[in-house]
């Protein structure tokens, strides 16, 4: 049986995620999530708030004999304030931190721990964003900490190799422009905040974005390819 854990159940792209991969035969998922919104005899919620460093340290993986394979999908993130160093709201920054980086960096760790004396497939798979990758104005924390998921990503890669376990890899995925609850607080934003207002107006009004339920079999389509040329990968680049 395949075993994942996906943070974000509640809503979004954690919530399509989860609901496709049980619609998979042998599949079971844990879902790390503030609130439960999936019934199923194969899910399994942790109330948890990834917001809180205590809590988040003193989750613990389970074993489990039945697995086959073993996942951790970090896909929780929040925008932050979309507003201009000298106006960025200083508790906002630390709640994107801790949200979009530090949770993932110590669940990965806590992963790692759990499961380095398996020989079973490990995978961290780290949902990022292209903002990790290129500047956007306003999106100081945003685009700083998925910016730290792409790279704790390659360090935990590199560590793997010098000790040479071949089982566990990790991925940092950006999966596009997705229509989440994200997209709605980014058009809500005052545009005189934020010089791309208008474009992500029209992602939305053009029909450029991606739904969750349609993103989630691309994810499963990834998970599934072996071979990665970068830690970083771009679903973009593999859907065309």
């Amino acid at each position: 049986m395949k075993i994942y854990y996906i943070t974000g159940t509640s809503r979004g792209i954690g919530k399509a995620l989860a609901e496709h991969i049980l619609s998979l035969p042998d599949t079971k998922v844990i879902g790390l999530a503030r609130h439960q919104t999936i019934q199923h005899a194969n899910y399994k919620h942790v109330d948890i708030d990834l917001s809180n460093t205590s809590f988040t340290a003193n989750f613990y993986f389970e074993q489990h004999a039945e697995a086959t394979e073993i996942v951790l999908v970090n896909n929780s993130g929040v925008i932050g304030d979309i507003a201009r160093f000298g106006s960025i709201n200083n508790d906002k920054i630390v709640e994107a931190m801790h949200v979009n980086l530090i949770a993932p960096f110590i669940l990965s760790n806590n992963f790692v721990k759990a499961y380095q004396g398996l020989t079973i497939p490990l995978t961290i798979l780290n949902i990022s964003s292209g903002a990790a990758r290129n500047p956007v104005d306003a999106w100081g924390a945003y685009c700083t900490s998925k910016a730290g998921v792409d790279m704790f990503s390659k360090v935990l890669s590199l560590e793997q190799e010098i000790v040479g376990r071949k089982n566990l890899r990790c991925l940092s995925l950006a999966p596009g422009i997705i229509d989440t609850q994200m997209q709605d607080a980014i058009r809500a934003t005052n545009p005189a905040d934020f010089s791309r207002h208008a474009d992500f107006v029209a992602f939305k009004e053009e029909g450029k974005l991606v739904t969750p339920v349609n993103l989630a079999p691309m994810i499963v389509k990834a998970l599934a390819k072996q071979d990665y040329d970068s830690v970083t990968i771009d679903l973009r680049e593999l859907s065309s």
